[in-house]
């Protein structure tokens, strides 16, 4: 009785696993994924060593444990010789006794002493046949002979299922829809599109104030942060007055002696005609004297720079700054008044296409590209410069449409420029027709 249990056991576990295999040769998506189940999966239904899967025409695809196959090693060559001498529409037990004198020297290198060959009907109608060939130590039993003959016809109709359509109907699709096809592609090609470019763009301050040096010196220390509001009257940045201090120091102690001499050349004018030409001289030596210390003082006065106008500073790295010589009326920040802002569009030379004022422009932020903002062309330059990219590119303006809230100044993202209405045709070779006039010349 405990027999016949065992028995009705392994009945069972082989129809499961027969059904596993059978499920995952439906989910196979290429003939590729099946040649791997074959000498693979085919184990959990017959116990073998080693397993090739030969096609002719092809030669072997899939070895068992291994990924990629190599076409020239040695052994997959072996194996390719000895299917072909084995092809056969029988499934059966070989041996080295079957094979040439030269490929049978070698079985004992490759292989176990018993093999069978199972041959599998290919798709496609011409009765050729692949062969699975399966390897162990031990004899190949009647009952497993039967079980491989059944696992060839469905090995045969999953790859029937992988098939690609015969050449005769994909010729006669051919010829019923290419025609229509082309038809409707001449048709859709000259159908007109508006023509649209995209640029990187960047909010910025419109009619920002610059911050400049109010003369030639070094800055000693930048006393906002960039993105920081300021009112009037915050101090921004300092310039270094070491060299304002000694020029005046140097420049009052001229004073003093202008100022001696001035007085010891009065006296003597009392009483001297000559005197008083000298007199007038130093007199004008007093003055230059008055005029280079009121000078100076008003230099010094000028090292702390304060801002004038209440707005946010645009400065790209405070750090940069300090201790850096700036020449007179040299930029090192601008104020920007957050409620006017406009967005700068660097429009590269190879996408350039005709826009108007008041074109439409979309802003996508790369914070928020889900949230596009809407704009308007104020103007586009007639003349490429180079960006900082390095690339040439027209530079232009355009200003946020009914925007409520605008984007903080600083950010970037990409603007979508809109031109005007072309066909399809031309939008799709518009880079094409532009990169062969570049190296024909016309």
């Amino acid at each position: 009785m405990s027999e016949e249990i065992v028995a009705l056991q392994r009945q069972v576990t082989g129809l499961s696993r027969l059904h596993q295999l059978q499920k995952k040769l439906r989910e196979s998506q290429s003939v590729a994924q099946i040649g791997f189940l074959m000498v693979n999966d085919t184990q959990q239904l017959v116990a073998y060593r080693q397993a090739v899967w030969w096609q002719p025409g092809k030669g072997v695809s899939h070895a068992s444990g291994l990924v990629d196959v190599e076409k020239n090693s040695p052994y997959i060559r072996w194996w390719n010789k000895v299917c072909a001498q084995l092809a056969t529409d029988q499934i059966a037990p070989v041996d080295k006794s079957m094979l040439s004198a030269d490929l049978a020297e070698q079985w004992d290198e490759f292989l176990p002493a018993h093999a069978i060959a199972i041959p599998v009907l290919l798709a496609g109608g011409d009765d050729k046949r692949g062969l699975l060939v399966l390897a162990r130590d031990l004899r190949w039993q009647d009952h497993e002979i039967g079980l491989l003959a059944e696992l060839a016809d469905i090995y045969r109709f999953a790859l029937r299922g992988q098939r690609r359509l015969p050449r005769k109907q994909i010729s006669t699709l051919r010829k019923r829809f290419l025609p229509a096809a082309l038809i409707a592609a001449v048709v859709l090609s000259f159908i007109p599109i508006r023509i649209t470019v995209l640029a990187p763009a960047e909010v910025v301050a419109k009619d920002p104030l610059p911050v400049r040096a109010p003369y030639e010196g070094v800055v000693e220390e930048l006393h906002v942060r960039p993105n920081q509001s300021v009112k009037p009257g915050d101090l921004l940045m300092s310039l270094d007055g070491t060299d304002l201090e000694n020029r005046l120091l140097i420049a009052r102690q001229a004073l003093q002696i202008a100022n001696t001499e001035f007085r010891q050349v009065a006296q003597q004018a009392v009483f001297d005609e000559k005197g008083k030409l000298e007199l007038a001289i130093r007199r004008g030596m007093v003055e230059k004297s008055v005029s280079e210390v009121k000078y100076l003082q008003s230099l010094l006065q000028r090292t702390e720079v304060r801002a004038t106008v209440p707005g946010i500073v645009v400065l790209s790295d405070a750090t940069s700054w300090i201790g850096r010589p700036v020449a007179l009326g040299e930029q090192v920040m601008t104020l920007a008044d957050p409620a006017l802002a406009e967005l700068r569009v660097e429009l590269p030379v190879r996408d350039a296409i005709p826009l108007e004022i008041g074109s439409d422009v979309r802003f996508f932020m790369n914070i928020s590209p889900d949230q596009p903002l809407d704009a308007r062309l104020n103007w586009l330059a007639y003349k490429a410069t180079e960006n900082d990219q390095r690339q040439l590119a027209y530079s232009g303006r355009a200003h946020f449409d009914g925007e409520k809230t605008l984007p903080r100044i600083g950010l970037r993202g990409t603007a979508r420029l809109y031109g005007d209405r072309a066909p399809v045709i031309y939008y799709l070779l518009r880079r094409p027709l532009a990169a062969l006039r570049q190296w024909v010349g016309f």
